[in-house]
Protein backbone atom coordinates (compact mmCIF):
# COMPACT_ATOMS: atom_id res chain seq x y z
CA UNK A 1 0.00 0.00 0.00
CA UNK A 2 1.40 3.47 -0.86
CA UNK A 3 -0.48 5.94 0.83
CA UNK A 4 1.33 7.65 3.47
CA UNK A 5 -0.29 8.75 6.30
CA UNK A 6 -1.24 12.26 7.71
CA UNK A 7 -1.23 13.47 11.46
CA UNK A 8 -4.94 15.28 12.05
CA UNK A 9 -4.99 14.78 16.20
CA UNK A 10 -3.18 13.10 19.11
CA UNK A 11 -4.18 13.05 22.47
CA UNK A 12 -2.12 11.61 24.98
CA UNK A 13 -3.06 10.59 28.31
CA UNK A 14 -0.51 9.08 31.12
CA UNK A 15 -1.31 7.13 33.88
CA UNK A 16 0.91 5.37 36.27
CA UNK A 17 0.08 2.86 39.17
CA UNK A 18 2.48 0.80 40.69
CA UNK A 19 1.48 -1.77 43.31
CA UNK A 20 2.88 -4.52 45.51
CA UNK A 21 1.36 -8.34 43.68
CA UNK A 22 -0.19 -10.81 46.68
CA UNK A 23 2.38 -12.81 46.74
CA UNK A 24 5.56 -10.57 46.12
CA UNK A 25 5.42 -8.10 49.01
CA UNK A 26 8.27 -5.67 49.79
CA UNK A 27 10.54 -7.54 51.39
CA UNK A 28 12.94 -5.78 54.25
CA UNK A 29 16.27 -7.88 54.53
CA UNK A 30 17.30 -5.91 57.53
CA UNK A 31 14.59 -8.16 59.82
CA UNK A 32 13.25 -6.41 62.99
CA UNK A 33 14.23 -3.01 62.36
CA UNK A 34 11.55 -0.34 63.20
CA UNK A 35 8.45 -2.38 63.86
CA UNK A 36 10.56 -5.20 65.54
CA UNK A 37 9.64 -6.86 68.67
CA UNK A 38 12.23 -7.05 71.52
CA UNK A 39 11.74 -9.22 74.53
CA UNK A 40 12.35 -8.12 78.01
CA UNK A 41 10.69 -10.46 80.54
CA UNK A 42 7.21 -10.34 80.89
CA UNK A 43 7.30 -7.22 80.04
CA UNK A 44 8.36 -7.18 76.61
CA UNK A 45 7.00 -3.93 74.31
CA UNK A 46 7.99 -3.01 70.95
CA UNK A 47 11.07 -0.44 69.98
CA UNK A 48 10.72 3.23 70.43
CA UNK A 49 8.23 4.53 68.06
CA UNK A 50 5.68 1.69 68.22
CA UNK A 51 2.89 1.27 71.03
CA UNK A 52 3.59 -1.17 73.61
CA UNK A 53 2.24 -4.65 73.46
CA UNK A 54 -0.72 -5.61 75.80
CA UNK A 55 -0.37 -9.27 77.28
CA UNK A 56 -3.35 -11.21 75.13
CA UNK A 57 -4.94 -14.54 75.80
CA UNK A 58 -4.82 -17.22 73.13
CA UNK A 59 -6.63 -16.83 70.10
CA UNK A 60 -8.69 -19.57 68.26
CA UNK A 61 -11.23 -18.70 65.85
CA UNK A 62 -13.03 -21.84 63.42
CA UNK A 63 -14.82 -19.41 61.06
CA UNK A 64 -15.35 -16.12 59.37
CA UNK A 65 -18.40 -15.43 61.78
CA UNK A 66 -16.30 -15.92 64.84
CA UNK A 67 -13.46 -13.81 63.40
CA UNK A 68 -16.11 -11.02 62.81
CA UNK A 69 -17.39 -11.17 66.66
CA UNK A 70 -14.12 -11.00 67.94
CA UNK A 71 -13.02 -8.30 65.90
CA UNK A 72 -15.84 -5.80 66.32
CA UNK A 73 -15.05 -6.68 70.62
CA UNK A 74 -11.77 -5.82 70.36
CA UNK A 75 -11.88 -2.84 68.02
CA UNK A 76 -9.43 -4.60 65.33
CA UNK A 77 -9.04 -2.38 62.69
CA UNK A 78 -10.06 -3.59 58.87
CA UNK A 79 -12.91 -5.36 57.65
CA UNK A 80 -11.76 -8.69 56.16
CA UNK A 81 -11.26 -7.12 52.64
CA UNK A 82 -7.87 -7.65 50.68
CA UNK A 83 -7.74 -3.32 50.15
CA UNK A 84 -8.90 -3.42 54.26
CA UNK A 85 -7.49 -6.83 56.10
CA UNK A 86 -8.33 -7.12 59.72
CA UNK A 87 -5.26 -6.20 62.02
CA UNK A 88 -4.16 -8.16 64.82
CA UNK A 89 -0.98 -6.57 66.15
CA UNK A 90 1.06 -5.79 69.59
CA UNK A 91 0.47 -8.64 71.75
CA UNK A 92 2.44 -10.66 73.75
CA UNK A 93 0.77 -13.94 73.74
CA UNK A 94 2.30 -17.00 75.66
CA UNK A 95 0.45 -20.63 76.68
CA UNK A 96 1.68 -24.58 76.43
CA UNK A 97 -0.33 -25.19 73.94
CA UNK A 98 -1.39 -22.24 71.33
CA UNK A 99 -0.74 -18.92 70.93
CA UNK A 100 -3.19 -18.54 67.95
CA UNK A 101 -5.54 -20.66 65.82
CA UNK A 102 -7.24 -19.87 63.07
CA UNK A 103 -9.84 -22.71 60.82
CA UNK A 104 -11.33 -22.27 57.94
CA UNK A 105 -11.37 -18.25 57.51
CA UNK A 106 -10.69 -17.01 54.43
CA UNK A 107 -10.89 -13.05 55.23
CA UNK A 108 -8.26 -11.58 54.37
CA UNK A 109 -6.17 -11.31 57.97
CA UNK A 110 -2.51 -9.50 58.91
CA UNK A 111 -1.14 -10.54 62.42
CA UNK A 112 1.52 -8.22 62.77
CA UNK A 113 4.41 -7.28 65.86
CA UNK A 114 3.10 -10.06 68.08
CA UNK A 115 5.52 -11.97 70.28
CA UNK A 116 4.13 -15.54 70.58
CA UNK A 117 6.14 -17.53 73.68
CA UNK A 118 5.54 -21.32 74.51
CA UNK A 119 5.42 -21.58 78.55
CA UNK A 120 6.00 -25.35 78.03
CA UNK A 121 9.70 -24.93 76.34
CA UNK A 122 9.47 -26.96 72.46
CA UNK A 123 6.22 -28.25 73.10
CA UNK A 124 3.02 -26.79 71.18
CA UNK A 125 2.04 -24.66 67.98
CA UNK A 126 2.42 -20.87 68.06
CA UNK A 127 0.57 -20.00 64.58
CA UNK A 128 -1.36 -22.46 63.12
CA UNK A 129 -3.78 -21.88 59.95
CA UNK A 130 -6.19 -25.13 58.86
CA UNK A 131 -8.30 -24.94 55.82
CA UNK A 132 -7.36 -20.96 55.81
CA UNK A 133 -6.45 -18.25 52.82
CA UNK A 134 -5.35 -14.85 52.68
CA UNK A 135 -3.46 -14.87 56.07
CA UNK A 136 -0.10 -12.77 56.32
CA UNK A 137 1.51 -12.86 59.51
CA UNK A 138 4.86 -10.61 59.76
CA UNK A 139 7.26 -8.80 62.03
CA UNK A 140 6.71 -11.13 64.59
CA UNK A 141 8.96 -13.14 67.36
CA UNK A 142 8.14 -16.81 68.05
CA UNK A 143 9.85 -18.41 70.50
CA UNK A 144 10.10 -22.25 71.92
CA UNK A 145 7.50 -23.79 70.61
CA UNK A 146 7.32 -27.04 68.85
CA UNK A 147 5.99 -25.71 65.99
CA UNK A 148 6.37 -22.06 65.58
CA UNK A 149 4.51 -22.12 62.02
CA UNK A 150 1.92 -25.59 61.72
CA UNK A 151 -0.16 -24.48 57.86
CA UNK A 152 -2.52 -26.88 56.98
CA UNK A 153 -4.63 -27.65 53.59
CA UNK A 154 -4.55 -23.76 53.29
CA UNK A 155 -3.64 -21.04 50.44
CA UNK A 156 -2.59 -17.49 50.10
CA UNK A 157 -1.11 -17.14 53.06
CA UNK A 158 2.32 -15.42 53.74
CA UNK A 159 4.96 -15.44 56.38
CA UNK A 160 7.25 -12.44 56.18
CA UNK A 161 10.07 -10.73 58.09
CA UNK A 162 9.56 -12.76 61.57
CA UNK A 163 12.41 -14.44 63.99
CA UNK A 164 11.75 -17.71 64.81
CA UNK A 165 14.42 -19.01 67.42
CA UNK A 166 15.11 -21.42 69.82
CA UNK A 167 12.28 -24.07 68.99
CA UNK A 168 12.11 -27.93 67.57
CA UNK A 169 10.17 -26.99 63.93
CA UNK A 170 10.11 -23.76 62.46
CA UNK A 171 7.62 -24.13 59.76
CA UNK A 172 5.57 -27.32 59.35
CA UNK A 173 3.38 -26.99 55.61
CA UNK A 174 1.25 -30.27 54.72
CA UNK A 175 -1.21 -29.90 51.55
CA UNK A 176 -1.14 -26.38 50.81
CA UNK A 177 -0.65 -23.83 47.97
CA UNK A 178 0.08 -20.71 47.02
CA UNK A 179 2.28 -19.51 49.85
CA UNK A 180 5.07 -17.22 50.60
CA UNK A 181 7.74 -17.70 53.12
CA UNK A 182 10.11 -14.56 52.75
CA UNK A 183 12.31 -12.50 54.73
CA UNK A 184 12.75 -14.50 58.27
CA UNK A 185 15.44 -15.34 60.16
CA UNK A 186 15.80 -19.01 61.85
CA UNK A 187 17.80 -19.32 64.85
CA UNK A 188 18.64 -22.42 66.60
CA UNK A 189 16.04 -24.42 65.35
CA UNK A 190 15.77 -28.46 65.25
CA UNK A 191 14.33 -28.32 61.65
CA UNK A 192 13.41 -25.17 59.94
CA UNK A 193 11.54 -26.20 57.24
CA UNK A 194 9.05 -29.34 55.97
CA UNK A 195 6.28 -29.19 53.02
CA UNK A 196 4.61 -32.12 52.11
CA UNK A 197 2.33 -31.83 49.34
CA UNK A 198 2.90 -28.22 48.53
CA UNK A 199 2.65 -26.69 45.67
CA UNK A 200 3.49 -22.83 43.57
CA UNK A 201 4.80 -21.42 46.45
CA UNK A 202 7.93 -19.02 47.66
CA UNK A 203 10.76 -19.59 49.85
CA UNK A 204 12.80 -16.86 49.48
CA UNK A 205 15.27 -14.15 51.40
CA UNK A 206 15.36 -16.01 54.79
CA UNK A 207 18.05 -16.13 57.01
CA UNK A 208 19.13 -19.41 58.74
CA UNK A 209 22.10 -19.73 61.43
CA UNK A 210 23.19 -22.36 63.48
CA UNK A 211 20.72 -25.13 62.77
CA UNK A 212 21.10 -28.54 64.13
CA UNK A 213 22.21 -31.34 61.69
CA UNK A 214 18.52 -32.03 60.63
CA UNK A 215 17.88 -31.06 56.65
CA UNK A 216 17.14 -27.26 57.17
CA UNK A 217 14.44 -27.29 54.07
CA UNK A 218 12.96 -30.91 54.11
CA UNK A 219 10.31 -31.12 50.92
CA UNK A 220 8.52 -34.35 49.98
CA UNK A 221 6.30 -34.84 47.24
CA UNK A 222 6.16 -31.18 46.34
CA UNK A 223 6.16 -29.22 43.12
CA UNK A 224 6.76 -25.79 41.18
CA UNK A 225 8.26 -24.25 44.19
CA UNK A 226 11.22 -20.98 43.72
CA UNK A 227 13.78 -21.25 46.66
CA UNK A 228 15.54 -18.13 46.41
CA UNK A 229 17.83 -16.09 47.72
CA UNK A 230 18.38 -17.56 51.13
CA UNK A 231 21.44 -17.54 53.48
CA UNK A 232 22.14 -21.29 55.05
CA UNK A 233 25.36 -21.61 56.95
CA UNK A 234 26.88 -23.35 59.64
CA UNK A 235 25.73 -27.21 60.00
CA UNK A 236 28.93 -29.02 59.51
CA UNK A 237 27.01 -32.13 59.71
CA UNK A 238 23.84 -31.47 58.32
CA UNK A 239 21.74 -31.06 55.20
CA UNK A 240 20.69 -27.50 53.37
CA UNK A 241 18.17 -28.91 51.46
CA UNK A 242 16.45 -32.05 50.76
CA UNK A 243 13.68 -32.64 47.56
CA UNK A 244 12.19 -36.08 48.20
CA UNK A 245 9.39 -37.12 45.40
CA UNK A 246 9.69 -33.41 44.02
CA UNK A 247 9.29 -31.77 40.69
CA UNK A 248 9.58 -28.51 39.09
CA UNK A 249 11.36 -26.50 41.85
CA UNK A 250 13.33 -23.47 40.80
CA UNK A 251 16.61 -23.45 43.05
CA UNK A 252 18.14 -20.16 42.84
CA UNK A 253 20.68 -17.44 44.07
CA UNK A 254 21.27 -19.26 47.61
CA UNK A 255 24.35 -19.10 49.59
CA UNK A 256 24.96 -22.61 51.18
CA UNK A 257 28.13 -22.56 53.36
CA UNK A 258 29.43 -24.91 55.94
CA UNK A 259 27.49 -28.35 55.50
CA UNK A 260 28.03 -31.99 55.16
CA UNK A 261 25.52 -31.77 52.01
CA UNK A 262 24.53 -29.09 50.32
CA UNK A 263 21.69 -30.40 48.41
CA UNK A 264 19.99 -33.72 48.63
CA UNK A 265 17.63 -34.56 45.56
CA UNK A 266 15.93 -38.26 46.25
CA UNK A 267 13.37 -39.52 43.48
CA UNK A 268 12.98 -36.17 42.23
CA UNK A 269 13.27 -34.91 38.56
CA UNK A 270 12.72 -31.54 36.49
CA UNK A 271 14.12 -29.59 38.86
CA UNK A 272 16.62 -26.43 37.96
CA UNK A 273 19.54 -25.56 40.09
CA UNK A 274 21.40 -22.49 38.95
CA UNK A 275 23.49 -19.51 40.18
CA UNK A 276 23.81 -20.83 43.81
CA UNK A 277 27.15 -20.40 45.43
CA UNK A 278 27.77 -23.65 47.74
CA UNK A 279 30.89 -23.29 49.79
CA UNK A 280 33.14 -25.53 52.37
CA UNK A 281 30.72 -28.39 51.94
CA UNK A 282 31.81 -31.80 52.01
CA UNK A 283 29.15 -33.16 49.08
CA UNK A 284 27.51 -30.41 47.36
CA UNK A 285 25.07 -32.26 45.55
CA UNK A 286 23.82 -35.94 45.84
CA UNK A 287 21.66 -37.07 43.03
CA UNK A 288 19.59 -40.62 43.57
CA UNK A 289 16.98 -42.03 41.36
CA UNK A 290 16.73 -38.48 39.56
CA UNK A 291 16.67 -37.55 36.16
CA UNK A 292 16.11 -34.67 33.67
CA UNK A 293 17.71 -31.80 36.42
CA UNK A 294 19.36 -28.62 35.50
CA UNK A 295 22.69 -27.88 36.84
CA UNK A 296 24.28 -24.99 35.93
CA UNK A 297 25.93 -21.71 36.66
CA UNK A 298 26.93 -22.48 40.29
CA UNK A 299 30.09 -21.71 42.04
CA UNK A 300 31.11 -25.00 43.79
CA UNK A 301 34.37 -23.43 46.36
CA UNK A 302 36.04 -25.77 48.46
CA UNK A 303 33.92 -28.84 48.39
CA UNK A 304 35.60 -31.79 49.44
CA UNK A 305 34.36 -34.34 47.01
CA UNK A 306 32.81 -34.74 43.76
CA UNK A 307 28.77 -35.09 43.56
CA UNK A 308 27.43 -38.37 44.47
CA UNK A 309 25.35 -39.52 41.80
CA UNK A 310 23.57 -43.50 41.50
CA UNK A 311 23.51 -45.23 37.70
CA UNK A 312 19.98 -44.39 37.89
CA UNK A 313 20.52 -40.50 38.18
CA UNK A 314 22.84 -40.39 35.15
CA UNK A 315 20.80 -38.00 32.69
CA UNK A 316 21.24 -35.01 34.06
CA UNK A 317 22.22 -31.87 32.51
CA UNK A 318 25.60 -30.49 34.08
CA UNK A 319 25.31 -27.09 31.78
CA UNK A 320 22.78 -25.42 30.09
CA UNK A 321 23.47 -23.92 26.76
CA UNK A 322 26.90 -23.63 26.93
CA UNK A 323 26.91 -22.07 30.35
CA UNK A 324 28.35 -24.59 33.01
CA UNK A 325 29.68 -24.33 36.52
CA UNK A 326 32.44 -23.31 38.54
CA UNK A 327 34.60 -26.07 40.31
CA UNK A 328 37.41 -24.71 42.41
CA UNK A 329 39.13 -27.28 41.63
CA UNK A 330 39.48 -27.85 38.17
CA UNK A 331 42.75 -27.60 36.71
CA UNK A 332 43.62 -24.80 34.75
CA UNK A 333 44.53 -26.55 31.64
CA UNK A 334 40.94 -28.49 31.41
CA UNK A 335 38.57 -27.44 29.08
CA UNK A 336 35.78 -29.76 30.64
CA UNK A 337 34.95 -31.00 34.28
CA UNK A 338 34.93 -34.92 34.86
CA UNK A 339 31.78 -34.35 37.46
CA UNK A 340 31.26 -37.89 37.93
CA UNK A 341 32.76 -41.36 36.82
CA UNK A 342 31.70 -45.07 37.28
CA UNK A 343 33.08 -47.26 34.83
CA UNK A 344 32.12 -47.05 31.53
CA UNK A 345 30.35 -44.23 32.31
CA UNK A 346 31.52 -40.31 32.62
CA UNK A 347 29.68 -37.35 32.78
CA UNK A 348 31.16 -34.21 32.47
CA UNK A 349 29.99 -30.57 32.60
CA UNK A 350 31.29 -29.68 29.36
CA UNK A 351 31.11 -25.80 29.47
CA UNK A 352 32.68 -24.92 33.01
CA UNK A 353 33.90 -21.46 34.38
CA UNK A 354 37.77 -20.97 35.04
CA UNK A 355 37.08 -18.88 37.89
CA UNK A 356 34.30 -17.84 40.21
CA UNK A 357 30.90 -16.69 38.76
CA UNK A 358 29.69 -13.09 40.15
CA UNK A 359 26.61 -13.93 41.05
CA UNK A 360 24.41 -11.00 41.29
CA UNK A 361 20.55 -10.95 41.98
CA UNK A 362 18.14 -10.48 39.16
CA UNK A 363 17.46 -7.16 37.56
CA UNK A 364 14.20 -5.86 36.46
CA UNK A 365 13.29 -3.96 33.26
CA UNK A 366 12.47 -0.84 34.87
CA UNK A 367 8.71 0.57 33.52
CA UNK A 368 8.61 1.83 30.29
CA UNK A 369 8.61 5.83 29.81
CA UNK A 370 9.27 8.59 27.18
CA UNK A 371 6.42 6.76 25.07
CA UNK A 372 5.27 9.14 22.23
CA UNK A 373 4.11 9.13 18.60
CA UNK A 374 5.37 11.12 16.05
CA UNK A 375 5.22 11.71 12.67
CA UNK A 376 8.37 11.46 10.11
CA UNK A 377 9.31 13.48 7.02
CA UNK A 378 7.20 10.99 4.78
CA UNK A 379 4.09 11.20 7.01
CA UNK A 380 4.30 7.68 8.84
CA UNK A 381 3.83 6.91 12.12
CA UNK A 382 7.09 6.35 14.57
CA UNK A 383 6.41 4.48 17.71
CA UNK A 384 8.90 5.59 20.63
CA UNK A 385 9.79 4.16 23.45
CA UNK A 386 12.40 3.63 26.27
CA UNK A 387 12.99 0.44 28.68
CA UNK A 388 15.72 0.02 30.60
CA UNK A 389 17.47 -3.12 32.07
CA UNK A 390 20.63 -4.25 33.31
CA UNK A 391 21.11 -6.87 31.32
CA UNK A 392 19.13 -6.47 28.05
CA UNK A 393 18.62 -9.52 25.41
CA UNK A 394 15.92 -9.84 23.11
CA UNK A 395 13.02 -7.81 22.13
CA UNK A 396 10.00 -10.15 19.93
CA UNK A 397 7.39 -8.53 17.65
CA UNK A 398 4.05 -10.33 17.00
CA UNK A 399 1.47 -8.61 14.52
CA UNK A 400 -2.06 -10.42 14.88
CA UNK A 401 -0.34 -13.23 16.74
CA UNK A 402 2.28 -14.18 14.47
CA UNK A 403 5.72 -13.41 14.53
CA UNK A 404 7.28 -10.37 13.08
CA UNK A 405 10.33 -9.29 14.10
CA UNK A 406 13.30 -10.27 16.41
CA UNK A 407 15.49 -8.02 18.04
CA UNK A 408 18.42 -7.21 20.41
CA UNK A 409 17.43 -4.27 22.58
CA UNK A 410 19.03 -2.00 24.58
CA UNK A 411 18.49 0.56 27.46
CA UNK A 412 18.75 3.37 25.45
CA UNK A 413 15.89 5.48 23.51
CA UNK A 414 14.58 3.25 20.76
CA UNK A 415 11.65 3.53 17.73
CA UNK A 416 9.69 1.63 15.35
CA UNK A 417 8.11 3.15 12.28
CA UNK A 418 4.57 1.55 11.80
CA UNK A 419 4.06 -0.56 9.41
CA UNK A 420 0.95 0.60 6.91
CA UNK A 421 -1.77 -0.95 6.88
CA UNK A 422 -5.25 -2.08 5.29
CA UNK A 423 -8.42 -1.52 6.33
CA UNK A 424 -8.85 -4.12 9.44
CA UNK A 425 -8.32 -4.21 13.35
CA UNK A 426 -4.87 -5.31 14.34
CA UNK A 427 -2.74 -6.16 17.42
CA UNK A 428 1.13 -5.70 17.94
CA UNK A 429 3.01 -7.37 20.81
CA UNK A 430 6.03 -6.10 21.63
CA UNK A 431 8.09 -8.23 24.30
CA UNK A 432 11.34 -6.95 25.95
CA UNK A 433 13.46 -9.96 27.32
CA UNK A 434 16.35 -9.77 29.36
CA UNK A 435 18.76 -12.64 30.57
CA UNK A 436 17.21 -12.91 34.17
CA UNK A 437 14.06 -14.11 32.60
CA UNK A 438 12.07 -10.66 33.71
CA UNK A 439 9.50 -9.98 30.59
CA UNK A 440 7.52 -6.62 30.39
CA UNK A 441 4.79 -6.45 27.13
CA UNK A 442 3.65 -3.83 25.21
CA UNK A 443 0.70 -4.11 23.46
CA UNK A 444 -0.55 -1.61 20.34
CA UNK A 445 -4.41 -1.88 19.02
CA UNK A 446 -5.01 -0.46 16.00
CA UNK A 447 -7.91 -0.29 14.10
CA UNK A 448 -7.93 1.12 10.59
CA UNK A 449 -11.85 1.86 9.26
CA UNK A 450 -13.51 4.06 7.02
CA UNK A 451 -14.36 7.21 7.29
CA UNK A 452 -18.07 8.46 6.63
CA UNK A 453 -16.87 11.82 5.01
CA UNK A 454 -15.06 11.47 1.66
CA UNK A 455 -13.56 8.30 1.80
CA UNK A 456 -11.20 9.39 4.89
CA UNK A 457 -9.99 6.63 7.06
CA UNK A 458 -8.93 7.04 10.54
CA UNK A 459 -6.12 5.22 12.37
CA UNK A 460 -6.39 4.72 15.78
CA UNK A 461 -3.86 3.03 18.40
CA UNK A 462 -4.67 2.34 21.94
CA UNK A 463 -1.71 0.75 23.77
CA UNK A 464 -1.31 -0.52 27.16
CA UNK A 465 2.39 -1.48 29.06
CA UNK A 466 2.60 -4.15 31.76
CA UNK A 467 5.37 -5.90 33.26
CA UNK A 468 5.29 -9.76 33.92
CA UNK A 469 7.46 -11.21 36.47
CA UNK A 470 10.37 -9.94 37.70
CA UNK A 471 12.61 -10.97 40.28
CA UNK A 472 11.82 -8.20 43.26
CA UNK A 473 8.32 -8.86 43.62
CA UNK A 474 7.17 -5.50 42.92
CA UNK A 475 4.86 -5.44 40.71
CA UNK A 476 4.69 -1.88 37.89
CA UNK A 477 1.81 -1.19 35.62
CA UNK A 478 1.95 1.37 33.69
CA UNK A 479 -1.32 2.34 31.21
CA UNK A 480 -0.48 4.25 28.28
CA UNK A 481 -3.59 5.35 26.57
CA UNK A 482 -2.62 7.23 23.39
CA UNK A 483 -5.42 7.49 20.14
CA UNK A 484 -3.85 9.12 17.16
CA UNK A 485 -6.46 9.59 14.26
CA UNK A 486 -4.43 10.15 10.68
CA UNK A 487 -6.20 10.00 7.55
CA UNK A 488 -5.37 8.32 4.11
CA UNK A 489 -3.91 9.79 0.75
Amino acid sequence: MNETLKMRTVFSVVFIFIFTSSLGWQTNNSLHSANTMISQGDNAQLIPGIAASEIHDSISLTNNSQLESQAIAEEWPGNGTADNPYIIENYIISGPTSAIHLVNIDKYVVVRNVLLQSTAVYSGQGFQLVKCENIKIENSEFKYWGQSVLISDSRKCELEDNLIIDGMYGVQVDDSRFLSIQGNSFEKLQMIMQFTNVSESDISRNIVSDPSSAPIFLMVDSKEITIFENTIQNSESGIAIILSLCQDFEISYNYIENFSQAIGLYGSSNNILTKNTFKNCDIAILLQDSTSNIIYWNNFIEIVSKPTINPDSVTNLWSYEKIGNYWSDKPANQSTYLVWELEPIQIFDEYPFNRPIDITFPSIIAQPSSIQYRKLLDDAPQLNWTVTDENPAILEINLNGSLYNTTTWTSSPMEMILPNLDVGNYTMDFTFYDIDNNTVSFQVKIEVTSSLVSNVADFAIENKWYLIGGGGGLLVITIVGIVLKTKKK
